[in-house]
Protein backbone atom coordinates (compact mmCIF):
# COMPACT_ATOMS: atom_id res chain seq x y z
CA UNK A 1 0.00 0.00 0.00
CA UNK A 2 2.90 2.45 1.49
CA UNK A 3 4.24 2.08 -2.54
CA UNK A 4 1.46 2.65 -4.50
CA UNK A 5 2.24 6.28 -5.21
CA UNK A 6 5.61 5.46 -6.51
CA UNK A 7 4.73 3.35 -9.98
CA UNK A 8 1.98 4.18 -12.89
CA UNK A 9 1.18 0.98 -14.29
CA UNK A 10 0.05 -0.97 -10.64
CA UNK A 11 -2.60 -3.55 -10.96
CA UNK A 12 -6.11 -3.09 -9.69
CA UNK A 13 -6.09 -3.76 -5.59
CA UNK A 14 -8.83 -5.01 -3.84
CA UNK A 15 -10.95 -2.80 -1.68
CA UNK A 16 -10.93 -3.22 2.14
CA UNK A 17 -14.22 -4.68 3.83
CA UNK A 18 -15.69 -1.46 4.39
CA UNK A 19 -15.70 2.07 5.50
CA UNK A 20 -17.69 4.14 8.33
CA UNK A 21 -18.86 7.15 6.22
CA UNK A 22 -20.22 10.24 8.55
CA UNK A 23 -24.00 10.62 7.64
CA UNK A 24 -23.42 14.31 7.55
CA UNK A 25 -21.46 13.78 4.46
CA UNK A 26 -24.35 11.35 3.53
CA UNK A 27 -26.65 14.30 3.55
CA UNK A 28 -24.04 16.86 1.59
CA UNK A 29 -24.24 14.38 -1.23
CA UNK A 30 -27.49 15.51 -1.87
CA UNK A 31 -27.94 18.57 -0.30
CA UNK A 32 -24.85 19.61 -3.15
CA UNK A 33 -25.62 17.17 -5.90
CA UNK A 34 -22.38 15.51 -5.00
CA UNK A 35 -23.50 11.86 -4.92
CA UNK A 36 -20.84 10.65 -7.79
CA UNK A 37 -18.04 12.33 -6.34
CA UNK A 38 -18.70 11.01 -3.20
CA UNK A 39 -19.08 7.87 -4.42
CA UNK A 40 -15.37 8.31 -6.49
CA UNK A 41 -14.25 9.53 -3.46
CA UNK A 42 -15.35 6.76 -1.20
CA UNK A 43 -13.61 4.23 -3.41
CA UNK A 44 -10.39 5.52 -3.42
CA UNK A 45 -10.07 5.94 -0.04
CA UNK A 46 -10.38 1.95 0.28
CA UNK A 47 -7.98 1.24 -2.30
CA UNK A 48 -4.83 3.65 -1.33
CA UNK A 49 -3.40 5.03 2.40
CA UNK A 50 -3.99 8.54 0.98
CA UNK A 51 -1.93 8.81 -2.37
CA UNK A 52 -2.57 7.52 -5.20
CA UNK A 53 -1.22 7.89 -9.18
CA UNK A 54 -4.13 6.84 -11.84
CA UNK A 55 -2.64 5.83 -14.73
CA UNK A 56 -5.51 5.22 -17.70
CA UNK A 57 -5.96 1.54 -17.38
CA UNK A 58 -6.37 1.91 -13.30
CA UNK A 59 -8.62 4.57 -14.27
CA UNK A 60 -10.79 2.32 -16.36
CA UNK A 61 -10.80 -0.58 -13.35
CA UNK A 62 -11.94 2.22 -11.32
CA UNK A 63 -15.39 3.13 -13.63
CA UNK A 64 -15.86 -0.41 -14.18
CA UNK A 65 -15.82 -0.99 -10.33
CA UNK A 66 -17.96 2.24 -9.79
CA UNK A 67 -20.30 1.95 -12.55
CA UNK A 68 -19.07 4.68 -14.63
CA UNK A 69 -19.26 4.20 -18.18
CA UNK A 70 -16.29 5.80 -19.55
CA UNK A 71 -12.39 7.05 -18.39
CA UNK A 72 -14.17 10.82 -18.86
CA UNK A 73 -16.63 10.41 -15.94
CA UNK A 74 -13.57 9.29 -13.60
CA UNK A 75 -11.77 12.57 -14.71
CA UNK A 76 -14.49 14.78 -14.07
CA UNK A 77 -15.60 13.31 -10.93
CA UNK A 78 -12.03 13.48 -9.67
CA UNK A 79 -12.08 17.65 -11.17
CA UNK A 80 -15.04 18.33 -8.91
CA UNK A 81 -13.36 16.65 -6.17
CA UNK A 82 -10.17 18.70 -6.31
CA UNK A 83 -12.23 22.07 -6.54
CA UNK A 84 -13.54 20.70 -2.83
CA UNK A 85 -10.51 20.01 -1.86
CA UNK A 86 -11.28 16.47 -1.21
CA UNK A 87 -8.62 15.44 -3.46
CA UNK A 88 -4.99 16.99 -3.79
CA UNK A 89 -2.56 16.90 -6.66
CA UNK A 90 1.32 17.34 -7.29
CA UNK A 91 1.27 18.05 -10.80
CA UNK A 92 5.15 17.61 -10.77
CA UNK A 93 5.06 14.21 -9.34
CA UNK A 94 1.60 13.15 -11.35
CA UNK A 95 0.34 11.83 -7.34
CA UNK A 96 -2.97 12.50 -5.71
CA UNK A 97 -3.56 12.96 -2.18
CA UNK A 98 -7.27 11.71 -0.80
CA UNK A 99 -7.99 14.17 2.00
CA UNK A 100 -9.16 12.52 5.19
CA UNK A 101 -13.23 12.45 6.25
CA UNK A 102 -11.90 14.66 9.32
CA UNK A 103 -10.32 16.67 6.56
CA UNK A 104 -13.33 17.42 4.02
CA UNK A 105 -15.47 17.64 7.21
CA UNK A 106 -13.70 20.38 8.71
CA UNK A 107 -13.16 22.01 5.11
CA UNK A 108 -17.11 21.32 4.56
CA UNK A 109 -17.66 23.39 7.95
CA UNK A 110 -20.06 19.78 8.64
CA UNK A 111 -20.49 18.76 12.46
CA UNK A 112 -18.28 15.26 13.61
CA UNK A 113 -21.02 12.93 14.94
CA UNK A 114 -22.48 9.81 13.85
CA UNK A 115 -20.90 7.65 10.95
CA UNK A 116 -22.63 4.64 8.58
CA UNK A 117 -20.88 1.30 8.00
CA UNK A 118 -20.44 0.58 4.55
CA UNK A 119 -19.99 -2.34 3.04
CA UNK A 120 -17.29 -1.31 -0.02
CA UNK A 121 -18.81 -4.32 -2.40
CA UNK A 122 -21.85 -2.82 -2.63
CA UNK A 123 -19.98 0.63 -4.15
CA UNK A 124 -22.13 0.74 -7.01
CA UNK A 125 -25.30 0.94 -4.45
CA UNK A 126 -23.66 4.39 -2.93
CA UNK A 127 -26.68 6.40 -3.77
CA UNK A 128 -29.12 4.18 -1.89
CA UNK A 129 -26.82 3.73 1.08
CA UNK A 130 -25.94 7.65 1.24
CA UNK A 131 -30.21 8.23 1.24
CA UNK A 132 -30.36 5.24 3.38
CA UNK A 133 -27.57 6.23 6.16
CA UNK A 134 -29.66 9.81 6.52
CA UNK A 135 -32.94 7.53 6.92
CA UNK A 136 -31.13 5.84 9.92
CA UNK A 137 -29.81 8.82 11.79
CA UNK A 138 -33.66 9.66 11.88
CA UNK A 139 -34.91 6.36 13.06
CA UNK A 140 -31.70 6.25 15.53
CA UNK A 141 -32.80 9.83 17.25
CA UNK A 142 -36.66 8.79 17.70
CA UNK A 143 -35.22 5.87 18.81
CA UNK A 144 -33.22 7.54 21.71
CA UNK A 145 -35.59 9.80 22.27
CA UNK A 146 -38.23 6.78 22.70
CA UNK A 147 -35.59 5.26 25.07
CA UNK A 148 -35.06 8.30 27.28
CA UNK A 149 -38.95 8.67 27.96
CA UNK A 150 -39.36 5.23 29.41
CA UNK A 151 -36.48 5.61 31.39
CA UNK A 152 -38.32 8.32 32.21
CA UNK A 153 -41.88 6.87 33.15
CA UNK A 154 -40.81 3.13 34.34
CA UNK A 155 -37.04 4.42 35.90
CA UNK A 156 -34.84 1.76 34.52
CA UNK A 157 -32.18 2.31 32.21
CA UNK A 158 -32.63 -0.22 29.54
CA UNK A 159 -36.51 -0.78 27.75
CA UNK A 160 -37.75 -3.98 28.12
CA UNK A 161 -38.42 -6.24 25.21
CA UNK A 162 -41.99 -5.35 24.92
CA UNK A 163 -41.15 -1.78 24.60
CA UNK A 164 -38.90 -1.76 21.97
CA UNK A 165 -39.86 -0.16 18.37
CA UNK A 166 -38.48 -1.09 15.68
CA UNK A 167 -40.04 0.62 13.03
CA UNK A 168 -40.30 4.61 13.16
CA UNK A 169 -42.20 7.44 11.36
CA UNK A 170 -40.01 8.74 8.62
CA UNK A 171 -41.97 11.66 6.36
CA UNK A 172 -41.39 12.33 2.99
CA UNK A 173 -41.87 15.71 3.19
CA UNK A 174 -39.33 15.64 6.36
CA UNK A 175 -36.85 14.19 4.28
CA UNK A 176 -37.45 16.92 1.42
CA UNK A 177 -36.34 19.73 3.87
CA UNK A 178 -33.19 17.81 5.58
CA UNK A 179 -31.68 16.81 2.02
CA UNK A 180 -33.46 20.00 -0.36
CA UNK A 181 -34.93 17.19 -2.92
CA UNK A 182 -37.99 16.88 -4.21
CA UNK A 183 -41.05 14.96 -2.97
CA UNK A 184 -40.87 12.58 -5.91
CA UNK A 185 -37.11 12.35 -5.36
CA UNK A 186 -37.47 11.29 -1.91
CA UNK A 187 -40.24 8.81 -2.86
CA UNK A 188 -37.78 7.25 -5.17
CA UNK A 189 -34.53 6.75 -3.40
CA UNK A 190 -36.76 5.11 -0.77
CA UNK A 191 -37.55 2.49 -2.78
CA UNK A 192 -34.32 2.35 -4.11
CA UNK A 193 -32.73 1.89 -0.17
CA UNK A 194 -35.52 -0.91 -0.13
CA UNK A 195 -34.69 -2.99 -2.51
CA UNK A 196 -30.95 -2.42 -1.90
CA UNK A 197 -31.94 -4.38 1.21
CA UNK A 198 -30.27 -0.77 3.36
CA UNK A 199 -33.82 -0.06 5.20
CA UNK A 200 -37.39 -1.67 5.17
CA UNK A 201 -40.77 0.11 4.83
CA UNK A 202 -44.08 -0.25 5.85
CA UNK A 203 -46.75 1.68 4.94
CA UNK A 204 -48.86 3.46 7.87
CA UNK A 205 -53.05 4.30 7.62
CA UNK A 206 -55.11 6.50 9.99
CA UNK A 207 -58.65 7.30 10.79
CA UNK A 208 -60.03 9.66 8.12
CA UNK A 209 -61.46 11.37 11.13
CA UNK A 210 -58.28 12.09 13.59
CA UNK A 211 -58.75 10.77 17.14
CA UNK A 212 -61.74 8.46 16.26
CA UNK A 213 -61.82 5.16 14.63
CA UNK A 214 -64.72 5.93 12.46
CA UNK A 215 -65.05 4.11 9.43
CA UNK A 216 -65.98 5.94 6.27
CA UNK A 217 -67.00 3.53 3.81
CA UNK A 218 -65.29 3.51 0.27
CA UNK A 219 -68.72 4.90 -1.60
CA UNK A 220 -68.20 7.69 -0.10
CA UNK A 221 -64.74 8.27 -1.27
CA UNK A 222 -65.54 11.36 -4.12
CA UNK A 223 -67.91 13.13 -1.34
CA UNK A 224 -64.85 12.87 1.57
CA UNK A 225 -62.24 14.03 -0.81
CA UNK A 226 -63.99 16.99 -1.44
CA UNK A 227 -65.06 18.13 1.76
CA UNK A 228 -60.98 18.11 2.95
CA UNK A 229 -59.13 18.71 -0.06
CA UNK A 230 -56.20 18.97 2.17
CA UNK A 231 -56.28 15.46 2.51
CA UNK A 232 -57.57 14.09 -0.92
CA UNK A 233 -53.93 12.93 -2.20
CA UNK A 234 -53.79 10.81 0.72
CA UNK A 235 -56.92 9.08 0.87
CA UNK A 236 -56.94 5.10 0.29
CA UNK A 237 -59.77 2.22 0.44
CA UNK A 238 -58.29 -0.21 2.56
CA UNK A 239 -60.70 -3.34 3.18
CA UNK A 240 -64.22 -1.70 1.63
CA UNK A 241 -63.48 1.60 3.54
CA UNK A 242 -61.30 5.19 3.21
CA UNK A 243 -57.87 5.69 5.39
CA UNK A 244 -55.29 8.25 5.21
CA UNK A 245 -51.81 7.24 4.27
CA UNK A 246 -49.87 8.34 7.40
CA UNK A 247 -45.84 8.93 7.45
CA UNK A 248 -44.11 5.27 6.23
CA UNK A 249 -42.73 3.28 8.97
CA UNK A 250 -39.38 2.88 8.78
CA UNK A 251 -36.61 -0.20 10.04
CA UNK A 252 -32.86 0.39 9.54
CA UNK A 253 -30.46 -2.41 8.52
CA UNK A 254 -27.79 0.12 8.74
CA UNK A 255 -25.14 0.10 11.74
CA UNK A 256 -23.47 2.98 13.17
CA UNK A 257 -20.90 3.88 14.82
CA UNK A 258 -20.03 6.69 17.17
CA UNK A 259 -17.44 9.21 15.70
CA UNK A 260 -13.70 8.66 16.32
CA UNK A 261 -11.48 10.58 18.16
CA UNK A 262 -10.73 13.09 15.52
CA UNK A 263 -7.24 12.55 14.03
CA UNK A 264 -4.27 14.42 14.51
CA UNK A 265 -3.42 13.86 10.64
CA UNK A 266 -6.09 15.61 8.31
Amino acid sequence: MANMAKTVNFRFKKPKFSTCIPIELCAFAFRKKFVRPVQLYVLLKSICDGTIKLSKPYKKAIAKKIGFKTIKSVNNNIKLLMARNWVGYDKTSDVYYIRSYDRVMQSEDMKRGLRATFQLKDIKKMRAFLFGAVLTKLVAYQNWRKTRELERIKGRSTPGSRDRQTYYPIANLAIKKILRISISTAFELKKQAEIAGYIKVKKAFASCFAGHTNLCEAKYKDDFKSAYPEVANRVRVKDGFLRIQASDRVLSNIKLKKARKKSKHI
